[in-house]
Order: structure tokens, then C-alpha cells, then sequence
């Protein structure tokens, strides 16, 4: 998954253990931080479309709120509109952040005690995300697949990916463990 992350100056001059806490978790899983901010040579986004930007080619938007931020409230609210699971957390001491957009279906808000509970905290979020975000990975194909996927696509006026998705869950659907697996799960759902 690849993580937007913002936080105030405020933030990283009072919570900076914590900051850094919650960006060595995320690269640690292997996951990737766009513009990450804790970088020394990574400059702050300095425009609306700079940061919506960001958060557009993000999976996850997380956002330290303890204190106000433009950024981040700009941050969270493109994440929120294009339906992306976002994190905010604040520090427990200080207030509960005001500019909270309704907490709704990818929407969690948190507060923390230190470094450790917002990790913990945070990991719960990450697992919530990882089952709402989509996989990326990179196919390498023979140019006779290539070929044969491009004459479905167009044959089907659907994209590559589509062709790909629709392949591999024909697949699954065959594998007798996996169909097994889905009516469990539709039993339980039921």
C-alpha cells in the first residue's frame, strides 16, 4: 500500500518520537510513504493541487491532527471524498480536532497516549485498510499473453486490468479450496 501522510509543524515539534514512530511502522511492513515529509530533502506540498496531488496516488491517508493544519485538513478531506480509508489521531491531552469531516465507512479518529499506543492503534487501522484497498503489483506478460489480453480488451471495450481480474477470478472460481472458502464466508454473512 502506499500511505499519504501529513502532520503540522506543531505536530513535528511536540510529537516528533511519535511521527517517526508511526513512519518506521509503516516502511518496516514495507509499505511506501509518498513525499515523505520526515525526510530531510522533502519539501512540504505548497499548493492545494500539490497536496491533493499526493493523496490522489496514495491508497491510505493518515493525518497527525493534534494541532491545525491546512495540509492535512485539505489532505483528509480529498482522501474522505474519493473514498480512501483515512486515519487521523491526535494526541489525548489535547483536544479533539474540530475540522472532522463525518466519520463515515474509511473514516477513523483516534487519540494516543505515546508512541506505543499510537502504533498499536495504528496497526488496527492498517489491517482495516489492507481489506479495503486494492493490490498493486507489476505483470510481466510474453507478448503472445500481451496480445491476446489487448484483443479481449478491445473485443470487450474493457481495460487490461479488467481482462486480467476477470482471468484470474475464473481461475479461483475453478479452485475447489477457494469455493469452499467463499460459501463458508457467505454462510457466515447469511
Amino acid at each position: 500500500m502506499i500511505f499519504s501522510y501529513f502532520f503540522s509543524k506543531q505536530s513535528y515539534q511536540n510529537q516528533e518520537e511519535e511521527l517517526n514512530a508511526v513512519r518506521e511502522m509503516i516502511t518496516g511492513m514495507g509499505y511506501v510513504i509518498t513525499h515523505d515529509f520526515l525526510e530531510k530533502d522533502v519539501l512540504a506540498p505548497s499548493s492545494f493541487e500539490e497536496i491533493n496531488e499526493i493523496v490522489i496516488n496514495s491508497d491510505v491517508c493518515i493525518a497527525e491532527v493534534s494541532y491545525e493544519s491546512t495540509e492535512a485538513g485539505i489532505a483528509v478531506a480529498k482522501s474522505v471524498e474519493l473514498g480512501k480509508p483515512t486515519a487521523m489521531f491526535y494526541h489525548k491531552d489535547l483536544p479533539e480536532p474540530k475540522f472532522l469531516p463525518d466519520e463515515g465507512k474509511y473514516v477513523e479518529l483516534f487519540s494516543y497516549a505515546d508512541a506505543r499506543d499510537l502504533k498499536l492503534k495504528l496497526l488496527d487501522f492498517i489491517e482495516f485498510a489492507q481489506s479495503q484497498t486494492k493490490s498493486r503489483f507489476n505483470l510481466v506478460m510474453t507478448g503472445k499473453q500481451n496480445s491476446k489480453v489487448n484483443q479481449i480488451k478491445y473485443e470487450q471495450k474493457v481495460s487490461k486490468n479488467q481482462v486480467i481480474n476477470d482471468a484470474i477470478e475464473a481461475k479461483m472460481l475453478k479452485d475447489k479450496l477457494y469455493t469452499k472458502y467463499l460459501e463458508l464466508n457467505k454462510r457466515l454473512i447469511d
